[in-house]
C-alpha cells in the first residue's frame, strides 16, 4: 500500500504534480486521459500526464461562489455544455443556504454566462430554460442546434 500523500503546501504546482504522479505510477500502462482544470490545475496535470505518458485534456468549469464570499466555491458548473452542477457539500452545509437558494445560484451563473460556456454561435441559436436537480433544459432554434449542443456534452 502506498504512503499517504502529503497534503501540506507544495513549493509550486509542478512539485505537486510530480508528487501526485509518483502516487499514480501504477496507471502508466493503462488507457487513461489526464483531465486538468484551468488555470491552476494545468501545471499539476501536465506533470501527471508526462509521467504517465498519457494524453492531457481540459475540463472546463465555472465556479459558483457564495454570495457573501464569492471566492469560496460552493460548487461548479462542469462540462462544455454547462449541464452538470457539482456542489461542495462541506461549504453548502455551513453556507446557511437552502437547496432552492443553491440551485438558484447555479442557475444564475449558468444563464448569465451561457455564451461563454457554449460559444457565441451556439448561444445565438439556443438558450437555457431551467436547471433542476442538475438537469439542464435548453431550447434550440432547430434540431441541428440541439445536436450541436449534444456533441459538446461530456460522455460518462
Amino acid at each position: 500500500m502506498a504512503e499517504p500523500l502529503d497534503t501540506g503546501r507544495f513549493d509550486n504546482r509542478k512539485e505537486a504534480g510530480l508528487k501526485l504522479a509518483g502516487r499514480l505510477g501504477h496507471l502508466r500502462d493503462q488507457n487513461v486521459v489526464v483531465l486538468a482544470l484551468p488555470r491552476g490545475g494545468v501545471p499539476v496535470a501536465a506533470e501527471v500526464a508526462r509521467s504517465l505518458d498519457a494524453p492531457l485534456d481540459l475540463m472546463l468549469v465555472r465556479k459558483v461562489g457564495l454570495p457573501s464570499q464569492p471566492e469560496l466555491a460552493l460548487g461548479a458548473i462542469a462540462g462544455d455544455d454547462g449541464g452538470s452542477f457539482v456542489m461542495n457539500p462541506e461549504v453548502a452545509a455551513v453556507s446557511g443556504l437552502d437547496a432552492g437558494a443553491i440551485s438558484n445560484l447555479a442557475e444564475a451563473e449558468l444563464f448569465s454566462n451561457w455564451s461563454q460556456i457554449v460559444g457565441e454561435t451556439n448561444a445565438a441559436n439556443s438558450h437555457p430554460e431551467t436547471l433542476v436537480n442538475s438537469t439542464l433544459t435548453v431550447r434550440c432554434k432547430s434540431t441541428a442546434w440541439a445536436t450541436q449542443l449534444r456533441l459538446m456534452q461530456i460522455q460518462p
